[in-house]
């Protein structure tokens, strides 16, 4: 997205993150957030919290805002470590790329409906669409740019 639209852009994650080892790493990107504020962000999570290892399950609405350990109470309390940056960024909140998966892909849903200042960029057709250029779970370079080309057009 940055060389594409020519904004500065940051990127807080790593292979395997999930919402609640992100939240949970401290002093690193989660910390840096509130450091830097920045006029938008983009949330691409759940493929890692909907596995079996990530320790706990996907949860309800109800969940958000509060300590339950699950993909909704985790994922609002990134929204939440966004909202401290910057209240009134918008957050766009992608679709994981798996179609396996429609249940979290709901939740991310009605999280941004519940998130004032949040949209939901349903992004599951990239998987099949760009399936040549991934590398096991994740896509490279010439994927993520047709990827970031497609959020474009979706935003």
């Amino acid at each position: 997205l940055k060389k594409i639209i020519g904004v500065d852009i940051t990127h807080y994650s790593y292979q395997g993150a999930t919402a609640k080892n992100w939240m949970q790493n401290q002093n690193s990107f989660h910390d840096k957030i509130i450091e830097t504020p920045h006029e938008a962000y983009f949330l691409a999570l759940g493929t890692n919290d909907s596995s079996d290892w990530s320790g706990y399950g996907l949860g309800t609405i109800a969940d958000m805002g509060t300590n339950t350990e699950s993909f909704y109470g985790w994922y609002s309390k990134v929204i939440a470590r966004i909202r401290t940056a910057n209240p009134k960024a918008p957050i766009f909140m992608l679709s994981m790329y798996w179609t396996g998966f429609p249940t979290y892909n709901q939740a991310i849903q009605e999280m941004a409906n519940a998130t004032e200042n949040a949209y939901y960029i349903d992004i599951t057709d990239m998987n099949e669409k760009y399936s040549q250029y991934r590398q096991g779970y994740h896509f490279n370079a010439i994927g993520y740019y047709y990827i970031a080309q497609n959020i474009i057009k979706r935003t």
